[in-house]
């Protein structure tokens, strides 16, 4: 007999509705009972994440390998991939309090130093953005120069130790005011954003996350 009912979109979005409406109401209320069972839903999803990045791993894997033994076009990448996946898993397992040497070794001297150098690129690629954002052809792009200067002026001290306090006067206005005043709106816009995508999974009307898209 075929369990096709398994294929059917409404299980995912009862599961997901019921889920949520657990969530709210052991937000909302506090009751022992619910509470309980909001713990234990917690759990089982730090455990279904858990088997979620054992798959994406091995699916890692299993793409890199294709790649090297296809031989194609930066398969060294790939084994080199490969290598230090397999290491840093075991290493890792070995010592789940991750105070194993050879992992600690690998964590602060390569990923630490390799994640910097990943940052300083992005560095990189935002100066050249201001750089091309920096063409005043407007009267916007012309208060966006200004205000970007007296923000750097505001966060270099060397501006302020050798012209004075006042010189950074504009910069500390101009990040309380417009730039805080444009934080707390895009805040309060995601947060209604986030408020009608969970309301529209409770619903059922969100049905992105299933397959099917049934």
């Amino acid at each position: 007999m075929k369990l096709s009912f398994m294929h059917r979109s409404e299980i995912p979005i009862a599961v997901a509705a019921a889920t949520t409406i657990i969530m709210l109401v052991d937000l909302f209320t506090g009751n022992p009972t619910i509470l309980a069972v909001s713990t234990t839903l917690q759990s089982w999803a730090i455990i279904l994440a858990g088997f979620a990045l054992g798959i994406g791993a091995f699916s890692l894997l299993r793409l890199h390998t294709n790649i090297v033994r296809k031989r194609k076009s930066g398969w060294y990448g790939s084994a080199i991939i490969i290598c230090f996946t397999i290491v840093v898993l075991f290493f890792g397992l070995v010592d789940l309090n991750l105070a194993n040497p050879i992992f600690r070794f690998i964590l602060d001297n390569m990923y630490i130093r390799l994640y910097a150098a990943a940052w300083a690129f992005q560095g990189v690629f935002m100066v050249y953005g201001l750089y091309k954002a920096f063409k005043i052809r407007n009267l916007e792009s012309a208060v966006l120069f200004v205000a970007t200067i007296f923000a750097i002026i505001k966060n270099t001290a060397i501006w302020e130790v050798t012209l004075g306090s006042w010189i950074s006067v504009p910069g500390t206005w101009i990040l309380d005011v417009p730039n805080l005043g444009g934080q707390r709106a895009l805040m309060i816009a995601s947060a209604l954003g986030i408020l009608a995508l969970g309301l529209r999974t409770l619903l059922g009307k969100e049905r992105g996350y299933i397959r099917t898209g049934g």
